[in-house]
């Protein structure tokens, strides 16, 4: 597989994101050949015409802090930039991460609460709803911890990864309706898979009429992709609305 500067793919930094390449690449006017790994798979790179080489290319993303997924794929969280990131990625992290922080019983994952959402929304926002919980990837914190560390806080770390992932997969989840249904999947949760407890809900909707069923993790990654491939046509640009 090989790129020239021309090539119009050249942009896509898919290929070198795993070494830690950087926002921007500068050659100098010769040609040069660089090596790098995409899932496991050796990938040459032709340059020419360009500038100043800088090696920066050839730098190692640090290991605390970045995550590495299951294709291989390697996001920096201090500057996360999800392009060409797999949603199999997703998909597979969300269906091996538990919903309330394990407790429910039977197991029961966040592609399954995301698959659940989907369903309660109004069909255009069904596949924002699905995608709501992307940055779950990185782990479900129950809501308790967020209030217990600061909902603010929280969101302040989290939000340039969720955004990076809005620009990578084409959604705004911001919206009340999906808010609504999330809660809604959540006391549904609460009824169906949690013990009963001495604990004030008011907060929370009526459940749905209907029982959840956990699936287990490989049944949930397939109902997350089989649900994502339905949708996936609704994706449409992000841009971050910033405040006057």
């Amino acid at each position: 597989m090989a790129f020239t500067a021309s090539h119009p793919n050249f942009s896509d930094r898919r290929c070198y994101r795993n070494v830690g390449g950087r926002q921007s690449l500068n050659f100098r006017r010769d040609w040069a050949q660089l090596h790098c790994w995409r899932l496991g798979e050796k990938v040459m790179i032709d340059t020419l015409y360009y500038s100043q080489m800088q090696l920066e290319l050839l730098d190692k993303p640090d290991g605390r802090t970045s995550i590495l997924l299951p294709s291989g794929y390697v996001l920096d969280l201090l500057a996360p930039d999800a392009t060409g990131l797999p949603i199999t990625d997703i998909a597979l992290c969300l269906a091996s991460q538990p919903r309330w922080g394990g407790a429910a019983r039977p197991w029961y994952s966040v592609a399954e609460h995301s698959v659940m959402v989907s369903r309660l929304v109004p069909e255009p926002m069904a596949y924002a709803a699905l995608m709501h919980d992307c940055e779950e990837f990185l782990g479900d914190w129950p809501s308790p911890v967020k209030v217990m560390l600061g909902r603010e806080y929280v969101k302040s770390h989290i939000e340039p990864v969720k955004n990076a992932l809005r620009r990578r997969f084409g959604f705004n989840d911001d919206y009340p309706v999906i808010k609504e249904a999330d809660l809604v999947s959540m006391a549904t949760e609460l009824r169906d898979l949690l013990p009963p407890a001495w604990l004030e809900w008011g907060h929370l909707p009526r459940p749905h009429p209907l029982k959840i069923v956990p699936v287990g993790p490989d049944k949930a990654y397939q109902l997350f992709m089989e649900r994502f491939e339905e949708l996936k046509y609704q994706a449409t640009p992000f841009e971050i609305k910033h405040d006057k």
